[in-house]
């Protein structure tokens, strides 16, 4: 599962007063995205598509079926196999050959959405999880999936209604429970949010989104030595699990310990190099830490990787100005205003 960190981050960011002025910044979901990695099948094995979905005949498929629909369900099975063994490329193709000879068959469309996230292809999982829903609204996973991805791009409207719907389906999913409490915690309502975690904790102590986002929350009231106990168990329970490595690295920098901080960013880093925001969020701590050179090469990383990045550029300004290079520093703030201003 996965869930869009990073709620109510307390990272210190240059502020816009006099001198090096710092202030405390929660960083919007949309502005600290991070990828939950692991789906089902850790939650869920792959669909076999035993039963006939579309027909709603429950008996196996292969009796009496046109030799198309037998071919898909052989890919269909194929394809499980490459899932299982983590040949996620080989899994889409089979999975997209399944689909070509019966676009009715919802396992098809499931498996290649995990697929398409474990290739960190978000829009594609996303709507394939759709589809297996269109062709089967009884698939609470199918919400699930759908709303941990959902989280992940900072649609929390539409992750709780996808929490929601998995726990009229099921009231005893403590994943639809951690997504729902997630999203609420990502729009602030943390008393519903609360209550949520809570229930997911209840029927499953150990669902890690449950434990970070908790986490989360009583590191927001500064309920530091219970956040670290829910987050680290998340991690020890999920040691790629990135997210709570994000709002444990927020926990330490709320504490000043920049170092413990870094090193948590750092493995998210390791977990997901191809999430930007990491970098500027490490930036960040670097710069809470006074270690300016090691904070411009992170936001340098930022604004290689995408130029339009008006906080990186704001933030490395920032940094310039605490080394004293006021050139470098006025061009940078400069940028980060008029990128803030084209938005």
């Amino acid at each position: 599962m996965l869930a869009r960190a990073t709620l109510l981050l307390g990272f210190c960011f240059p502020g816009s007063g006099q001198g090096a002025e710092m202030r405390k910044v929660n960083l919007p979901v949309s502005e600290v995205p991070a990828t939950r990695t692991e789906i089902a099948p850790r939650t869920e094995p792959p669909d076999t598509g035993k039963a006939n979905k579309a027909t709603g005949n429950d008996a196996p498929r292969g009796q009496g079926l046109s030799p198309d629909l037998l071919a898909a369900q052989a890919h269909l099975h194929q394809g499980n196999a490459c899932l299982l063994k983590r040949e996620y490329d080989k899994a889409t193709a089979e999975y997209s050959e399944a689909i070509r000879l019966d676009p009715t068959l919802p396992a098809a469309y499931y498996n290649r959405g995990i697929a398409w996230h474990r290739l960190k292809s978000k829009d594609h999982a996303i709507a394939d999880f759709s589809d297996a829903i269109r062709l089967d609204a009884s698939r609470v996973n199918a919400y699930t999936n759908r709303g941990t991805l959902y989280l992940s791009v900072g649609a929390n409207d539409k992750a709780l209604a996808d929490g929601t719907r998995a726990i009229g389906l099921d009231p005893h999913n403590a994943a639809a429970f951690a997504i729902r409490g997630a999203a609420l915690a990502n729009k602030k309502e943390f008393g519903k949010a609360l209550a949520d975690l809570r229930e997911a904790l209840r029927l499953d102590p150990h669902d890690v989104v449950a434990l970070c986002y908790r986490g989360a929350l009583r590191t927001a009231i500064n309920e530091y030595d219970t956040a670290l106990a829910d987050l680290d168990e998340a991690i020890r329970l999920d040691p790629d699990f990135e997210e709570a490595f994000m709002h444990r690295a927020a926990l330490w920098n709320n504490k000043a310990e920049y170092s413990k901080a870094v090193s948590d960013v750092t493995q998210a880093i390791r977990i997901d190099p191809g999430n930007v925001a990491y970098y500027l969020v490490r930036g960040s701590v670097f710069y809470n830490a006074k270690a300016y050179d090691r904070a411009i090469s992170d936001l340098t990383e930022v604004i290689r990787r995408d130029s339009k990045a008006s906080a990186a550029f704001f933030c490395r300004g920032k940094a310039w100005e605490a080394k004293g290079d006021r050139e470098k520093a006025e061009s940078d703030l400069r940028e980060a205003a008029r990128l803030k201003n084209i938005r």
